[in-house]
């Protein structure tokens, strides 16, 4: 996780809006996860991921997201993180729950907002 983070601190403490990497299973690329800093309305982290389906159901996204979450708290702990999921996506919302996140009572347009503190 070494390289991750310092990775991520490389991207996210610079000028770049967002930062993408690839996710991969036995070398073979099956989705990305993106980082971004947001400085606006509320400050905190977000990010947003993608498994192909084919490759969906088989811990890779609780493992993204776990290694995500730890490497975001290390670079500032005091800093949350927002996510966002369509209101039908219930495998994306019992993924969040299970990971420590909080349903926010706001939407982000239609989207369901969840916090990591």
């Amino acid at each position: 996780m070494g390289t991750f983070l310092s990775e991520i601190k490389q991207n996210l403490c610079s000028n770049s809006l967002v930062w993408i990497k690839p996710i991969e299973d036995e070398n073979k690329r099956v989705g990305f996860i993106s980082f971004r800093k947001i400085v606006l309305n509320k400050k905190g982290f977000n990010w947003s991921f993608y498994i192909d389906k084919n490759y969906q159901n088989k811990g890779l996204g609780r493992a993204t997201a776990e290694c995500a979450i730890k490497t975001l708290k290390k670079l500032d702990s005091n800093m949350p993180i927002f996510l966002t999921t369509e209101q039908n996506n219930e495998l994306a919302q019992r993924l969040y729950i299970y990971l420590g996140f909080k349903k926010a009572d706001f939407l982000d347009g239609d989207d369901l907002v969840f916090v990591y503190e």
